[in-house]
């Protein structure tokens, strides 16, 4: 029963850590299909500046998730079982 919920709850991280790259990846997309191909955020600053802080909201999360999966990778190869959901959406 304990194995069956780990497994659904690595899966359920899974989906979501996915998501979260999806919609990364989407909004970097959006913004340069928006700065390049059109003259929309161009034309109006505020909107400029709504998509520059979006990036760096995006860069930090990004940041932030490979931070944390990097201490869960460097516990394993250590060999320590530790707390292994310092992050479940990562």
């Amino acid at each position: 029963m304990v194995a069956h919920s780990l497994i659904v709850n690595q899966s359920q991280e899974t989906a979501v850590s996915n998501y979260r790259r999806l919609a990364r990846v989407a909004y970097l997309a959006l913004f340069v299909g928006l700065t390049y191909g059109t003259d929309l955020l161009p034309a109006y600053s505020l909107g400029w500046w709504v998509g520059v802080a979006g990036l760096v909201l995006v860069f930090f999360d990004a940041v932030i998730c490979a931070r944390r999966r990097w201490r869960v990778l460097r516990r394993e190869m250590d060999g320590e079982e530790g707390n292994q959901e310092s992050d479940p959406t990562c």
